[in-house]
């Protein structure tokens, strides 16, 4: 039941929006990412009053780097775009966002700070959780919103944990927790993992390479070496440390064993 009462609540949502973007004062256009003067000088305002930038860093090359060009292929309906905010034929906003196959990923937004009072940030991401809601209904496989990184101290980044329900990536397990999970983990741990989810335990089968004596061993080898001199596991206690605060990417080192 609370499901389809979620469902219904984001409906009406969506519903409103589109009645906002609808009428003649609010108009949202779509387009795909180009240089634009207008939304350059809109960025480069944005930027020095928001993150107290230096003006003469904020060269028009510079933005076109960092917000047009792109490395996707524009097919279809899928590509790198620009969302152009307007309110009474002026634009306010301006959305950079990337359409894949399997989720709409938010790049960059950045809005004139006279309206800053309108949570254009939020409004944005209703916008673009309902532009995802649209896209899904002819291609199946794109049902996800990607809003980007998460800092959790960072106040600008807060907006982002009022949607529910947000998820975080584990970085140990890379399984994905929601994020009303992790607060308090956020609020007084500093160590990276982010869920309780049984993942796989260190076993040694993990690609891991030792080097002892110029010769390189993959750890199940190493372990069967009678002259290891392993028998005390430090060596494994050391490597399951690792993998407990690392995961899978524990197979990208080499470590080097020192009797």
């Amino acid at each position: 039941m609370n499901g389809l009462n979620e469902q219904r609540n984001a409906e009406f949502v969506f519903s409103v929006l589109n009645r906002m973007i609808d009428s003649e004062i609010l108009n949202i256009r779509t387009v795909r990412s180009s240089f634009m003067q207008e939304s350059y000088n809109l960025y480069v305002k944005y930027q020095i009053i928001v993150h107290k930038d230096k003006e003469e860093e904020l060269t028009p090359s510079k933005y076109s780097r960092f917000l047009v060009e792109s490395p996707l292929t524009n097919e279809g309906q899928f590509g790198s775009f620009h969302q152009l905010y307007y309110i009474n034929g002026k634009l306010i906003a301006t959305g950079v966002l990337d359409i894949l196959p399997k989720c709409v990923s938010s790049v960059y937004f950045f809005y004139d700070p006279e309206f800053e009072k309108l949570s254009l940030g939020t409004f944005s991401a209703l916008q673009e959780i309902s532009l995802t809601h649209s896209l899904s209904r002819n291609l199946p496989s794109l049902h996800y919103y990607y809003m980007g990184y998460y800092i959790h101290k960072c106040p600008k980044m807060k907006y982002k944990g009022k949607f529910e329900p947000s998820e975080l990536m584990d970085p140990i397990s890379y399984s994905w927790c929601l994020l009303k999970n992790c607060t308090d983990i956020l609020d007084y741990n500093d160590r990276p993992r982010l869920c309780n989810n049984p993942h796989k335990s260190f076993s040694g089968s993990s690609k891991i390479f030792i080097i002892k004596k110029n010769n390189l061993y993959e750890f199940q080898t190493f372990q069967q070496i009678e002259d290891s001199d392993i028998g005390d596991e430090s060596l494994k206690r050391s490597l399951e440390y690792l993998y407990e605060n690392i995961g899978e990417d524990i197979s990208n080192f080499l470590f080097f064993y020192d009797d």
